[in-house]
């Protein structure tokens, strides 16, 4: 929804709704003596020795293959004109990853990684000149559950890493110097 509050004054408000289910039907089978061997009980620090494990298939007794998650998010920005080729901005957003799975056959322990969540808030400048334009943004994006790979030596184990923010500035220009000729600069500053 867009809405000009006053001449120069506009807000821009969007809602979404995501929902995410992830059917996982695996049949795998390691032809692995060595990794059927029940190192764990005889010293749980074994089984580091074995590079390939059963894996465990899904669906199982403990899981039913099933993932769901959903979430609602929202983008939302106020934009004040202060003259005809001048404007303001700000902006703070939300965004969603649904539950991730992971199918590597050396997925031991951490099998899925809950969802992530992302909120972005960014205050901002726009200029257009006569031969033109210059446009100025600071930033801030937090993730929350970040979902990574984590490298266990023989594999990947997919984990929440727990809570990332970047913070940084960005700058886009372009000036038309002739008719032939137009310079364009680029630059962002990132502090994750």
């Amino acid at each position: 929804v867009d809405y000009q509050i006053t001449d120069a004054l506009g807000v821009s408000l969007g809602l979404s709704y995501t929902e995410d289910e992830k059917v996982v039907v695996a049949d795998v089978d390691i032809d692995d003596p060595f990794g059927t061997l029940p190192l764990a009980a005889i010293d749980p620090a074994l089984v580091a020795l074995q590079f390939f494990t059963p894996f465990t298939n899904y669906p199982n007794a403990n899981e039913s293959g099933v993932f769901e998650s959903d979430d609602v998010t929202h983008s939302l920005r106020f934009t004040y004109d202060l003259d005809e080729s001048t404007s303001l901005y700000v902006s703070h957003s939300t965004g969603f990853k649904a539950t991730s799975v992971n199918m590597s056959v050396d997925a031991r322990v951490l099998r899925s990684a809950k969802p992530e969540e992302a909120t972005n808030i960014e205050f901002g400048l726009k200029k257009t000149l006569d031969n033109g334009f210059v446009n100025i943004a600071l930033f801030e994006q937090e993730i929350d559950g970040f979902q990574s790979n984590l490298f266990t030596g023989t594999g990947f184990a997919l984990i929440n890493a727990g809570l990332q923010v970047h913070t940084g500035a960005e700058i886009d220009a372009a000036f038309a110097l002739s008719e032939n000729l137009t310079v364009t600069a680029s630059a962002t500053y990132i502090d994750p």
